[in-house]
C-alpha cells in the first residue's frame, strides 16, 4: 500500500514540474515585453515632464494576462509577394520578393528583448508548418517559390535559455502558379534568306512566351528579345539578323494569374539552348530601294502638293520617308518643289503617324537606304543562292542566253546566264543608279536595244564631260562608264562609282564592267530594274 501511494505522489510531482517547464516561456517572454513597454512609457512620461506638460501614469497590465499574441503588433500583420523584376533576376524564374506589412513591436521593444537575452528567429513556412527557409533580413527578403500549390506564412519565434515562445504568425499567402519549361525547341535559318525561325511545343496553361537571343554561350540574357502575347502561338521569326554569326536562343513560358488580391505574372525555367549560324549578308529579304531625308528646319506639312493649307509642322531634324515628288518629271539638274513624306512612330520604323507634302528646300538631300559600306563592299549584295532563287521563282525569261538584274537597294548589277527557270549567276558588280530626283525606272520588261560608244554632256556650271560604252535599256537610260572631264581621264567629282544612287537615271559602272556589257550583251537581253 505504501509503495502504491509513493508512486502516485512521485507521478503528481513530475506532472507539476513538466507543466511548469512547458509554460514558463510565455510568462517570461511576456514580462520582458511588458518591461520594454513600461520602459518606453516611462521614457515618454519623463520627456513630457521635461517639456512642462503633465500626464497621467500609464496603467500596467496584469503580467499574467499578457501573452506573445497579445503583445505582438499594433497593426494587422500581412504577408505579400511580387515577382522580382530587376534585370539581375530576370533569368531566375520563380523568384518573388516576399514582404510583410504591419509591425509587431517598436524597435525599442525589440532592442529590450534582445538585451534581455531573447533571440528572435524569422522563418518562412508552408501550410503544413514545414520550415522552408530562415529569413535573415525581413526588410529585404527574396525567396524562390518552389511549387505551384504551396502556401506560405512568416513566423517569428523568440528563444532564451531553452525557453521558446512564438511572437507572431502571419496569415497564409496564396500560391503562385509556375509552368514547365517549353520543350521541342528548334531554330532554323533557311538558305533563301537570313530570317531565323524558332519553334516549340505548346505549354498547357501558357499566356504567352518570352524569346531570348544572344551571341554568348554564358547563359540566358537579362532581357528578352521578343514577348509573344498568345499562348497558342508556338513559333516566331526573328528577322534582320546580320551575317556570319552564331546565335543562341531560349524560350520561357509565361503564366498570368491573380492571387492574394492582385494580378501577377510568372515565367518558367528557360528551355534548352538552341543555336543557329546565319551566313547570309543582307539583313532583309529581296526588296527595292526606299528613300528618306531629315528636315533641316521647321517644315510645314501641307495637305496637297500645290495648295497653301497646312496640317501642322515637322520639327527640325525629323526623320521621314519620302514616297513622291512634285513635279514628277524633272529635266537635267532641276529639283522638285515639294515632296510627299511619312513620319514613322519609331523614327525609322513602325506605324505612320503623320504624312503630307513639305517643301524641298526645307529638307536635306534625299538619300536611299542602301547597305553600302566601303569596308564591307563585297558583302553588301544578295548572295548567289538568293539571286538565283529569286529570278527563277519569278520565272523571268530573255530572248538571249543572258539576263540582267539591277538591284537598286544593294546598288549592284548581276548578269545571269542560262534560260528561263534555270538562270545561274555569271557576273556581279557594284553600280550607281538614279537619285531620287531622277531615279532609274523600275520595270521587269526592259531590253538592251542599242549601243553607243561615247556621249558628251555639260555640268550645271557649263563644264563639258563625257562617258563611254553606252548600252541602252530604255529610251535614254543606259549602262555606261564613270565620267571624265572632256579631253582628259580626270574623273569628274561625284561621277565615280560610289555605290550610292546619284545618277540622272542611268546606271554608272566601273569602266571594265561597262566595256564587258558593251561587248558581250546582245540586243534583246532582258533587264530587270528593281
Amino acid at each position: 500500500m505504501h509503495r502504491k501511494r509513493l508512486k502516485k505522489i512521485v507521478c503528481m510531482v513530475l506532472t507539476v514540474a513538466m507543466i511548469g517547464t512547458t509554460f514558463v516561456a510565455v510568462p517570461a517572454f511576456a514580462e520582458d515585453i511588458q518591461e520594454g513597454q513600461n520602459t518606453s512609457e516611462a521614457q515618454t512620461e519623463n520627456n513630457s515632464a521635461v517639456a512642462g506638460s503633465g500626464s497621467a501614469e500609464a496603467e500596467t497590465p496584469d503580467k499574467a494576462s499578457v501573452s506573445s499574441a497579445e503583445t505582438q503588433s499594433r497593426a494587422p500583420l500581412k504577408l505579400s509577394a511580387k515577382p522580382v523584376t530587376s534585370d539581375a533576376a530576370q533569368n531566375m524564374p520563380g523568384q518573388f520578393a516576399v514582404k510583410f506589412t504591419g509591425t509587431w513591436m517598436d524597435p525599442a521593444q525589440q532592442k529590450k528583448l534582445t538585451d534581455a537575452g531573447w533571440t528572435l528567429t524569422y522563418e518562412l513556412k508552408d501550410q503544413n508548418d514545414k520550415v522552408l527557409t530562415k529569413v535573415a533580413d525581413i526588410a529585404d527578403f527574396v525567396y524562390k517559390i518552389q511549387g505551384s500549390e504551396t502556401k506560405y506564412k512568416l513566423v517569428c519565434t523568440a528563444e532564451k535559455q531553452g525557453e521558446t515562445a512564438q511572437v507572431f504568425e502571419s496569415a497564409l499567402l496564396g500560391a503562385y502558379r509556375f509552368l514547365s519549361a517549353p520543350t521541342g525547341v528548334s531554330v532554323k535559318c533557311p538558305k533563301s534568306d537570313n530570317n531565323v525561325t524558332i519553334k516549340w511545343k505548346k505549354v498547357s496553361g501558357a499566356s504567352g512566351y518570352l524569346i531570348y537571343r544572344t551571341t554568348s554561350k554564358s547563359g540566358i540574357p537579362a532581357k528578352q528579345t521578343k514577348t509573344v502575347s498568345s499562348g497558342k502561338t508556338t513559333s516566331y521569326v526573328d528577322k534582320n539578323r546580320s551575317g556570319k554569326k552564331t546565335y543562341y536562343y531560349y524560350v520561357r513560358a509565361i503564366y498570368k494569374g491573380s492571387s492574394n488580391g492582385s494580378s501577377y505574372q510568372t515565367a518558367s525555367e528557360p528551355s534548352a539552348r538552341k543555336s543557329v549560324t546565319v551566313n547570309w549578308y543582307l539583313t532583309c529579304s529581296v526588296r527595292t530601294i526606299k528613300w528618306y531625308t531629315t528636315t533641316k528646319t521647321s517644315a510645314k506639312l501641307y495637305t496637297s502638293k500645290t495648295g497653301g493649307k497646312s496640317k501642322g509642322t515637322l520639327k527640325k531634324g525629323t526623320y521621314v520617308r519620302v514616297t513622291d515628288k512634285y513635279p514628277r518629271k524633272l529635266l537635267n539638274w532641276d529639283v522638285p518643289k515639294r515632296i510627299y513624306v511619312k513620319q514613322l512612330k519609331d523614327g525609322k520604323s513602325g506605324k505612320v503617324i503623320r504624312k503630307g507634302w513639305v517643301r524641298w528646300k526645307d529638307c536635306k538631300t534625299v538619300k536611299g537606304d542602301v547597305p553600302y559600306s566601303k569596308k564591307l563592299d563585297k558583302n553588301n549584295d544578295w548572295t548567289k543562292k538568293v539571286k538565283e532563287k529569286w529570278v527563277n521563282k519569278k520565272k523571268y525569261g530573255s530572248k538571249t542566253r543572258y539576263l540582267i538584274w539591277i538591284s537598286q537597294y544593294t546598288q549592284h548589277v548581276t548578269i545571269f546566264k542560262g534560260r528561263k527557270g534555270h538562270w545561274k549567276v555569271y557576273k556581279s558588280f557594284r553600280c550607281c543608279s538614279g537619285k531620287f530626283q531622277q531615279p532609274t525606272p523600275k520595270s521587269k520588261s526592259f531590253t538592251i536595244h542599242k549601243h553607243k560608244m561615247k556621249r558628251t554632256r555639260l555640268t550645271k556650271h557649263g563644264n563639258p564631260y563625257y562617258y563611254t560604252h553606252l548600252s541602252f535599256f530604255t529610251g535614254g537610260d543606259s549602262f555606261h562608264t564613270i565620267c571624265w572631264y572632256e579631253g582628259t581621264r580626270r574623273v569628274l567629282k561625284g561621277m565615280s562609282n560610289s555605290g550610292q544612287p546619284n545618277t540622272r537615271g542611268c546606271v554608272r559602272l566601273d569602266e571594265k564592267y561597262a566595256v564587258w556589257i558593251y561587248k558581250h550583251i546582245p540586243n534583246g537581253t532582258k533587264v530587270i530594274s528593281y
